[in-house]
């Protein structure tokens, strides 16, 4: 049995709750398994790879069991952080959790100017009335733009579309073609990520209500990433005493909280037996 399952560890928050986790010695640092991607083997963590997780619950007992496409795992304590596959995780947060689509594109810079290298061009958010943009010095692929919420697409995980279509590129060119026209050459590259949004746009960080062993995170609306080397101590100091010595309050559920009124009284009916929980 592991002491502390990470589900999502090949994500920012997991991958540094991981890291954490071996640092204060979880079981010689073996104990600690997730489905992780590259670099997080120096935790001395046991991975499992290319797995889906599909579902999991908590037994009398209170051992959790984690169930995959590569079998089920059992642990003391589980931390949830699979970013935009929260939701399907966790039902009873699908009213508080929307998963939206966002684009990043890479612009040529224009007579191969100077003027956007990383010694003289900074890091940026800028608001202006038609949203909130940010970008980032030229790199290999060119300036590196995107616009916040972007098509306010709200999507499935497993089916949103990676292909980026021309009104995702005219999206981000008009602002390019404004703000930045020594960048507005042709489009070199572009990604699709996921966005996952509560409606205050602050984090989610709590143990689910009806089974305290499990820790759930959604560090995110956009925000998370800068965020996540003080997120994993508090993922990990949750799974090992359930406090923090971080101000966390704000990131609990809190029926103050908009739209955490609907999700704590879906929590009591899973308690009670009135609807699914704890699976896919």
């Amino acid at each position: 049995m592991f002491d502390v399952i990470v589900v999502g560890a090949g994500g920012t928050m997991g991958s540094s709750a991981l890291h954490h986790l071996a640092k204060s010695g979880v079981k010689e640092l073996q104990q600690a398994s997730g489905q992780v991607s590259d670099g997080a083997e120096t935790t001395g963590a046991e991975l499992v790879c290319g797995a889906a997780v599909t579902g999991w619950r908590v037994d009398d007992q209170g051992t959790v069991h984690v169930h995959t496409s590569k079998g089920e795992y059992e642990g003391r304590k589980l931390i949830l952080a699979p970013g935009a596959w929260l939701p399907k995780l966790v039902p009873e947060l699908q009213s508080l959790l929307s998963v939206e689509r966002q684009v990043v594109g890479w612009f040529e810079v224009l007579n191969g100017s100077a003027d956007f290298d990383a010694d003289r061009f900074p890091m940026f958010v800028m608001d202006d009335r038609d949203g909130c943009y940010y970008g980032f010095p030229k790199d290999a692929r060119g300036f590196k733009f995107g616009k916040i919420h972007h098509l306010g697409e709200i999507v499935d995980p497993d089916r949103v579309a990676r292909h980026t279509t021309s009104l995702d590129e005219a999206t981000l060119r008009r602002a390019v073609h404004k703000y930045f026209p020594g960048a507005s050459g042709p489009l070199n590259h572009a990604a699709v990520c996921l966005y996952t949004n509560t409606p205050d746009e602050h984090f989610l960080v709590d143990q689910h209500p009806n089974h305290p062993q499990v820790i759930l995170c959604s560090a995110c609306s956009g925000q998370g990433f800068k965020f996540a080397s003080v997120m994993g101590e508090v993922l990990k100091d949750l799974a090992a005493s359930g406090a923090t010595r971080h101000d966390i309050a704000f990131m609990r559920l809190d029926r103050k909280r908009p739209g955490h009124a609907q999700v704590l009284d879906s929590f009591q009916e899973s308690a009670q037996g009135l609807q699914p929980s704890s699976r896919l």
